[in-house]
């Protein structure tokens, strides 16, 4: 992993965002790229007539009192990153006019072996900005992967990871980012399958499963469990708490299984602790 983006609107919301980032950064070796949207239309934040060194750029119609405000609360950021990280941390930040969600995720494309990583107010659909409901928009459409992180979410080391899975060979991908991941932590993984009712046929696809796994991820603190719950969204953050989790991570899926894109959106707005999501490649 090379850059975690972090889109900030500098409120309470991405302020969990940044302590994970950073908290990612140390252990991963990556840098961390700041985003700040302000409202213009038809701009793209990537473009280089409105990058400048990691200065902020913008058009004329942007008062220049005003770009200075913005540029100071993203070095705010860039510096409490050198004060917080232990490994010296590479920092910057750009800012630029109108960037709408779906310019952003088109931006992702060209960004290789990165992740997004926004803060989210938690269940509020109503706020259509950057960081709000457009985490879910995020995670639905995001070529990268996202972690989503709570206002209210702790930050702590990742111990304990949760893997909600739909016992599919699409999760190796998955499953291979996220334990490159986890090594650092010397996380302990837990992948979880719920089913309202537990039979024989689902232990067998289990066990099955687990082989799979276990043959293309080398990993060795992984535990696989079969849990029962009528509510899928309910029962993951139930055992989430039960394990003492500080991330849930799953898989966003095209159609059919268990997380399909609709349930991993609604996710975003029910986690209690950082939710990293993958788009299915």
């Amino acid at each position: 992993m090379k850059r975690l983006l972090v889109p900030t609107d500098f409120s309470s919301a991405s302020d969990r965002a940044v302590d994970f980032a950073i908290m990612l950064a140390d252990k991963l070796n990556t840098e961390i790229l700041f985003l700040h949207a302000y409202d213009f239309p038809n701009a793209d934040p990537f473009d280089p007539a409105y990058l400048y060194g990691g200065s902020v750029a913008g058009p004329v119609d942007l008062d220049a009192d005003q770009r200075k405000l913005i540029e100071a609360q993203l070095k705010k950021y860039c510096d409490y990153v050198a004060r917080k990280s232990e490994n010296r941390v590479f920092c910057d930040y750009l800012s630029a006019a109108g960037v709408h969600i779906d310019e952003l995720i088109a931006t992702l494309e060209s960004l290789d072996d990165s992740m997004v990583i926004m803060g989210t107010r938690g269940h509020n659909p109503g706020d259509d900005i950057l960081i709000g409901s457009n985490a879910a928009r995020m995670v639905e459409k995001s070529p990268v992967p996202v972690i989503v992180v709570p206002r209210g979410a702790g930050v702590s080391p990742l111990k304990e990871v949760v893997y909600a899975s739909s016992l599919m060979e699409g999760d190796i991908r998955p499953l291979t980012i996220l334990t490159e991941i986890l090594k650092a932590f010397d996380s302990n993984l837990h992948i979880i399958h719920i089913e309202k009712v537990i039979d024989r046929e689902d232990v067998d696809v289990l066990e099955a499963y687990q082989e799979i796994i276990q043959d293309h991820i080398h990993f060795p603190k992984i535990t696989f469990a079969l849990v029962s719950g009528d509510d899928v969204i309910d029962r993951i953050n139930e055992y989430a708490r039960e394990v003492d989790a500080s991330m849930v991570a799953m898989l966003s899926e095209r159609r059919g299984g268990l997380f399909h894109k609709s349930l991993s959106k609604e996710m975003v707005f029910h986690t209690r602790v950082p939710l990293m999501v993958f788009h299915h490649g």
